[in-house]
């Protein structure tokens, strides 16, 4: 469930009513109290795609941090998730500086842009 409060930007009880409908309809399943899962990769690879590029950037990032931040036994099957968040997140964030960049040609760069390139730096 945490990683559906990150993804949301919601409340637990907001998360938990709005999962109500996707389970009755059978876009998902219940594994638990706090575990879900898409019934199909179809459905969520269609559910990925409404997300904005730059916002999917930043929920690997979060969902990353929060995987690595969660207690327990660093395997390699967890380290792998880690890195292919933070790499996805990476990824998503060149593409949104690449179309910034390109938008931004001859201009002076916005604000947002130099932030978005010293964080990449960061990375």
């Amino acid at each position: 469930m945490p990683t559906l409060v990150i993804a949301t930007d919601a409340g637990v009880d907001t998360v938990q009513r709005s999962r109500m409908p996707p389970l009755r309809e059978g876009l998902i399943e219940s594994h638990g109290k706090n575990r879900n899962a898409f019934c199909h990769d179809r459905i969520q690879e269609a559910a990925y795609r409404r997300i904005p590029a730059e916002r999917r950037a930043r929920l690997h990032y979060q969902v990353g941090t929060l995987r690595l931040q969660t207690p327990g036994e660093l395997t390699n099957e967890r380290l792998f998730e880690i890195a292919d968040h933070i790499d996805q997140a990476l990824a998503g964030y060149r593409r949104v500086f690449a179309v910034y960049r390109t938008q931004s040609a001859g201009c002076r760069l916005h604000p947002a842009v130099r932030r978005l390139r010293g964080r990449l730096q960061l990375l």
